[in-house]
């Protein structure tokens, strides 16, 4: 797991004081568009399960959207609206 992800004192949402580190899929939007990470490191509040990401992993995903030329696999997902 990176050394770079603190873990809070307390969730911001439930106040809560247990964490775990985890890597989970993030869906990420930039410019418009909608990427899906792999294996993203993250602090997840045991409580109500708030995910903390840390500076450095953002920065991470933004600069490798904006250097990659290609993608490893594309996705085709169902949109839909609520309530129609």
């Amino acid at each position: 797991m990176s050394k770079t992800l603190l873990m809070p004192d307390r969730c911001e949402y439930c106040d809560g004081a247990q964490f775990v580190e985890k890597t989970v899929e993030k869906m990420h939007r930039h410019k418009g568009r909608y990427y899906l990470f792999r294996k993203v490191p993250v602090i997840v509040c045991r409580s109500c399960g708030e995910r903390y990401w840390s500076g450095p992993v953002l920065r991470q995903i933004t600069h490798q959207i904006e250097e990659s030329r290609e993608t490893q696999e594309n996705l085709t997902v169902p949109v839909l609206q609520l309530g129609a």
